[in-house]
């Protein structure tokens, strides 16, 4: 029962920092020690003989949490960036910068040589071709037409690929594809009907990003971090690239500074978790 509960309650923190702009959803799990076990519990029903009863239950156990936490967080968030968009943004981009550290241990060990600069490249690139698309392109609907629900389920699997990889926030991802506002809004009020397209979507999502993922964190890993790191770069700019200069103030570096320290905060001490684990 404790085992269960404290899935729960991960799921819940998870989810909640899901509707956080900046925070990485894999990032965190990562930081809680549940990443490699959602990867592996997804791919278990892809693969002949995984453990599908096993990976059920605490696929189950740690959606109910995180759908907890998301309806919980999403309306403070929204209301929030409504009354002080400017310091939430910076908060935010502080929360994208302590992703960072997160990313760089994971290849700490590797040998990175000049040419590898073009994966990070290709990482902001994709930061600037999302930013690029027309605002409202993938936008909940309930009376969209077919096109309109076909562009929602490609928001959804665009999305999941934020999902699954560590360094990349979903709500930043709806942030930068013009939907974060009538996503949470809908999730916060329950309003369930216009997700079902873009749930579909995330759910397709998942399960061919989380395959590939698991391919090339085996096969690629610097190279895989190293795009990761420059979405995660690019995506600080983009997002302080939204501020009105004239609402900047000394609060905005305290929160920037806030958002850094949080995520690499809870990064820190896991990993010091982790060392007293192995030690003992």
């Amino acid at each position: 029962m404790k085992k269960i509960l404290v899935t729960v309650l991960k799921g819940a923190w998870v989810g909640g920092t899901l509707t956080v702009p900046g925070v990485s959803g894999g990032s965190m799990a990562m930081i809680l020690g549940v990443y490699e076990k959602l990867i592996l519990s997804v791919n278990a029903f892809l693969k002949k003989g995984g453990d599908k009863k096993g990976a059920f239950k605490f696929l189950c156990t740690f959606g109910i949490g995180g759908l907890i936490g998301m309806v919980a967080l999403s309306g403070m968030v929204v209301l929030l960036m409504e009354l002080f968009p400017t310091p939430m943004v910076f908060f935010f981009a502080g929360a994208v910068a302590g992703g960072v550290p997160v990313i760089l241990y994971e290849i700490v060990d590797a040998k990175i040589k000049i040419y590898d600069v073009l994966y990070l490249a290709v990482g902001i690139a994709i930061t600037v071709g999302l930013s690029m698309l027309p605002e409202g392109l993938f936008a909940v609907s309930e009376d969209a037409g077919i096109g309109g629900i076909l562009l929602q389920v490609l928001g959804g699997i665009i999305t999941a690929a934020a999902l699954v990889l560590p360094g990349i926030s979903v709500s930043h991802m709806l942030y930068v594809l013009g939907i974060y506002a009538g996503i949470m809004t809908s999730i916060s009020t329950l309003n369930i009907l216009p997700l079902i397209p873009f749930g579909i979507g995330v759910l397709l999502g998942v399960v061919l990003t989380s395959g590939a993922m698991e391919f090339l964190l085996k096969k690629f890993k610097k190279q895989t971090y190293l795009v990761i790191l420059g979405f995660v770069g690019g995506s600080v700019v983009e997002l302080l690239s939204h501020i009105n200069p004239g609402e900047f103030s000394f609060v905005c570096i305290l929160l920037l500074a806030a958002g850094f320290a949080l995520i690499f905060g809870l990064f820190f001490i896991e990993q010091r978790k982790n060392k007293e684990t192995v030690q003992e």
